[in-house]
């Protein structure tokens, strides 16, 4: 760990490629990270030509042929939705953390075409156009990986704050919580896919949440009975309080018995009450001030 002085920033030692915990890490090629681009203010070409391909294999309209049936929501439901929409998020789309080593690796949210296309599809058979289906897949996914910021830079905060109260080395909560909960934590997963249902406008909300109810274990474990989502575990504030107090435990059957109210806070939003509009503006040592990056890859 990096020594500090008082008075002066707090560094956190960076962390290898090697040691970062998500789960499509063990199948991600590392050399298409080469290929990023910074996510462009038009929709991409190649996924809306993929979701206008399956709109007119549908006929045009919401949804088609067969494979129907019941889900207990007002929309058809396609056989082809399960395939489409149980995968992980985060196997479509990652966030990559600022304590990452190395210049040749960027920090931020990556959002992959293929998710796009993949979300954009569920929502495509579910009804919506495909302009609208490519950007509730967008803004999904990046929600979802947006929260996993404002997690990694509320811990951060405990880290440090941890490091004034006893000086010596700030302790690495955030790569021993990773490592406990390979290749996902149930929790987090919760509560990032409540957050980028809270974020979705009126409109998106009911696809959002038809995604999400087929997700796996701890992605699908959203409350969404709550005025501002919460999670299984609680609410959203109660969740999120809870996922920090266990960043700070050292073994992993001492999570969930003790929860340090209000560190919530530690998210940020600028929308306190509904959890929502996470601030995105971070600085990273010897970098200026900087919004959160978001890049499409192939």
């Amino acid at each position: 760990m990096a020594e500090f002085d008082l008075g002066n920033p707090i560094p956190w030692e960076p962390i290898q490629w090697s040691e970062i915990r998500f789960p499509s890490r063990e199948t991600f090629p590392i050399q298409e990270l080469e290929q990023l681009r910074v996510f462009p203010t038009e929709r991409d070409p190649e996924v809306m030509e993929a979701l206008r391909e399956l709109q007119r294999s549908l006929g045009g309209g919401r949804g088609g042929g067969g494979g129907r049936r019941s889900t207990g929501f007002s929309e058809p439901f396609d056989a082809d939705d399960d395939r489409q929409s149980r995968e992980p998020i985060d196997a479509l789309a990652w966030y990559l953390t600022f304590r990452v080593k190395g210049d040749q690796f960027k920090w931020g949210v990556y959002i992959t075409t293929r998710g796009l296309i993949f979300v954009g599809s569920f929502m495509v058979r579910r009804g919506a156009s495909p302009e609208l289906a490519y950007d509730i897949a967008r803004y999904m996914l990046q929600n979802h990986e947006t929260c996993h910021f404002l997690v990694d830079r509320a811990v951060l905060t405990l880290e440090t704050n941890r490091a004034l109260t006893s000086p010596g080395q700030p302790p690495n909560f955030w790569l021993s919580y990773s490592h406990r909960h390979h290749p996902y934590s149930d929790l987090e997963e919760a509560i990032c896919n409540a957050y980028a249902y809270r974020m979705a406008d009126t409109a998106s909300k009911r696809y959002v949440e038809a995604y999400i109810l087929r997700q796996p274990h701890g992605y699908c474990d959203v409350d969404f009975s709550r005025r501002n989502a919460g999670t299984a575990w609680g609410s959203f504030q109660q969740s999120e309080s809870q996922l920090l107090s266990d960043y700070q435990v050292s073994v992993l059957p001492h999570e969930g018995q003790a929860r340090v109210i209000g560190l919530n806070s530690l998210m940020n939003y600028t929308e306190l009450k509904s959890g929502s509009k996470g601030d995105l503006w971070f600085t990273r040592q010897g970098v200026p001030k900087e919004k959160l990056p978001v890049y499409i890859v192939r």
